[in-house]
């Protein structure tokens, strides 16, 4: 986990930058009681962006940074049985909008 300055050199953009894609869900941030907003080093690709499909599964899954955050780190029949993270890694990004859909209708695959 990240504390803003540290996503925001990973992303190479000031902190500034880094809460504005929190808010717009383009980055995923989990707060905490003590330690305040923590970002996922896991969600910072190579390239220095962000996971694709952040802000469509904000939006399926009830804008809660925490239910993306598990999500993501569950496994998925919907993109042969690998967790959503290593799916939107691998540009499988149908499939993980697919299962957030079933996720969050209830349905099961």
């Amino acid at each position: 986990m990240l504390s803003a300055a540290q996503m925001a050199e990973r992303l190479g953009m000031s902190e500034e930058g880094v809460r504005l894609k929190r808010r717009r869900h383009e980055g995923l941030g989990l707060e905490f009681a003590k330690q305040g907003i923590r970002y996922l080093s896991w969600q910072v690709l190579p390239n220095r962006r962000l996971l694709p499909a952040l802000p469509r599964l904000f939006a399926i899954l009830a804008n809660s940074p925490w239910t993306v955050y598990r999500f993501l780190l569950q496994r998925h029949p919907e993109v042969g049985g690998t967790r959503a993270v290593d799916a939107l890694k691998g540009d499988r990004v149908d499939g993980v909008l697919a299962a957030a859909e079933n996720a969050a209708t209830g349905a099961f695959s």
